[in-house]
């Protein structure tokens, strides 16, 4: 069905927690694992030799706290935090999270957000963007002719298309991130 790889690397300090998702994620023929790490530390440097586009990430991690190492990230690379703890799950928007997973990880909720990375990924390499109306929680699929233009405000874009306007919920950085270079440079 997929005609792509992803590149991604697992962060997570507990050793089963981390075996667990990697066997979780082989049931996904277009991943492919780089590594797996207890700490955002040995992670950082294979970040600046190669970088993943995908990364599941801890939020309590023993030396940095996941949320902060994702804003020092490289943007483009997606992130899915994968944690305990519930409460997070606003401040992983924030940061442009493309899920939030809550352990133990139950296969449907892993296929979800897996459904979430395809739509993400298979957009970079078509003439469509994939956005989610936090209003009515939808995927829409827009053409890259139909959109007319995008709207700015603040942890919010208004996508403006022939036919419809669209809240979606990420900023300017992120959207910019799903869009081809010829649609950015076209505009």
């Amino acid at each position: 069905m997929e005609n792509f790889r992803i590149k991604y690397i697992v962060i997570e300090d507990e050793r089963l927690a981390r075996r667990g998702l990697v066997k979780l994620l082989g049931a996904y023929d277009f991943l492919d694992c780089m590594g797996m790490y207890s700490n955002t530390e040995d992670a950082r440097l294979l970040l600046e030799q190669q970088a993943p586009e995908l990364i599941f990430l801890d939020i309590h991690l023993p030396e940095e706290n996941g949320l902060t190492f994702a804003k020092s990230i490289p943007a483009g690379i997606q992130i899915i935090f994968t944690t305990a703890y519930p409460n997070y799950a606003l401040e992983s928007y924030e940061l442009n999270a493309l899920d939030y997973l809550l352990k133990p990880i139950a296969e449907e909720r892993l296929r979800k957000a897996m459904d979430k990375v395809v739509a993400i990924f298979q957009n970079k390499s078509s003439d469509k963007v994939v956005a989610e109306d936090p209003a009515d929680r939808k995927l829409f699929r827009l053409k890259l002719k139909d959109i007319q233009y995008i709207e700015a405000m603040k942890d919010y874009v208004m996508i403006h298309s022939k036919d419809k306007k669209l809240m979606v919920a990420m900023n300017v950085k992120t959207i910019l991130n799903q869009l081809p270079r010829r649609f950015v440079e076209a505009y």
